[in-house]
């Protein structure tokens, strides 16, 4: 029985050790992988507040206003009728 004790115990030793290291890496493979992650995330939300100023920007009456007059060359009516109904 101690003949085949301390061999067994010497290949789970081994075993032990080649399964923590294989774990560490996939942890560090996974860690890297979240932190890519959160850098793509961190640059889209940049990305996303940018979108939402020029929006803002070009649906400000200010803009609508001037860009209807130089593109479409829309101008105020100089007279407005109302109609009255029954």
């Amino acid at each position: 029985m101690s003949r085949l004790f301390l061999p067994l115990l010497v290949s789970f030793s081994f075993f032990t050790g080649g399964a923590l290291v294989y774990m560490r890496h996939e942890h560090r493979l996974g860690y890297l992988a979240v932190v890519a992650e959160a850098a793509e995330r961190d640059r889209l939300n940049v990305e996303w507040g940018r979108l939402l100023i020029e929006e803002s920007l070009w649906t400000s009456p200010r803009n609508i206003e001037s860009e209807s007059r130089q593109r479409l060359s829309m101008r105020e009516p100089e007279k407005v009728f109302y109609i009255k109904g029954d």
